[in-house]
């Protein structure tokens, strides 16, 4: 069965967590859950269909928004928080 875009948006603002909760905007938090299940640079690039360039883009905001060094790190911070 497929579903509508509109459907699945709303199907999925309930599964994920709203951007105000955890301060990151929709693709950020997605690399953020994929680095907390140890995904690679390249396995995320090919999931989201993203270049890798974006990929450590995104990596750099989810380091700066925990104030971390390494995404590691900030994959750490967020669990700590309950955020992934």
């Amino acid at each position: 069965m497929l579903i509508e875009a509109a459907q699945a948006s709303e199907i999925r603002s309930h599964l994920v967590p709203s951007t105000e909760k955890r301060g990151l905007s929709e693709r950020p938090y997605e690399v953020l859950q994929m680095r907390h299940l140890g995904k690679s640079t390249r396995e995320i690039q090919r999931e989201l269909w993203i270049s890798e360039a974006t990929v450590r883009s995104h990596d750099r905001t989810i380091t700066a928004w925990y104030g971390a060094k390494t995404y590691s790190e900030a994959v750490a911070v967020a669990r700590q928080r309950g955020d992934v």
